[in-house]
């Protein structure tokens, strides 16, 4: 290329370089899927839901919460703090959310804030599942009005349970519940 050329082609890449920076800038880079979330567990099938309910250790307390429900998460500080009461007793507690996977990283952020993670065990729900399917494994009478707060005996039959907004009064019955053996348990003679 002689030095004529070489002028040329320096004054057409002066007109096309401020285009070509303005278009660069504007191109995203591509982020791999982050893939499964490292806090919440995904609970994609009517089995994943019943393990959640499987019988355990201790009582069990699970509360259904989202971030779109404005009622949900007023009372999620609330919960927590029930929560880190309930598991230094020995209850184990799930806090399972709503908002379905795509909110996965904003779902993490608002229960890191909280201290969430370091008290209950937290699952998502995948959104596509069949919603009577669903409830019903929680309790026949639960249309999926949010919040939901469940408590479980170590069997895994159900102790309490409260639709919508957790009150003092009702926190205070469900806690009650706790202590309270089921009939068949009084008499069982304890194991050897």
């Amino acid at each position: 290329m002689n030095r004529i050329q070489w002028g040329v082609t320096l004054r057409g890449m002066n007109r096309w370089l401020p285009l070509l920076l303005c278009v660069a800038s504007c191109i995203q880079p591509t982020r791999p899927d982050p893939g499964p979330s490292s806090v919440l567990q995904r609970l994609d099938d009517a089995a994943a839901v019943a393990q959640v309910l499987a019988p355990g250790a201790g009582p069990h307390w699970v509360h259904f919460w989202a971030l779109w429900c404005t009622a949900c998460t007023a009372e999620l500080p609330r919960q927590v703090e029930i929560a880190r009461r309930l598991a230094a007793q020995g209850t184990r507690v799930t806090f399972i959310n709503l908002d379905g996977y795509d909110k996965s990283p904003q779902v993490e952020e608002h229960l890191a804030h909280l201290g969430a993670t370091a008290v209950a065990r937290q699952a998502q729900l995948n959104m596509a599942l069949d919603v009577e399917q669903v409830t019903r494994l929680f309790s026949p009478g639960w249309g999926g009005a949010l919040p939901a707060t469940f408590l479980r005996h170590p069997d895994g039959s159900p102790a309490a349970e409260v639709m919508g907004e957790l009150n003092p009064g009702e926190e205070q019955k469900m806690i009650e519940a706790l202590s309270m053996q089921k009939p068949e348990e009084e008499a069982k003679p304890p194991p050897p």
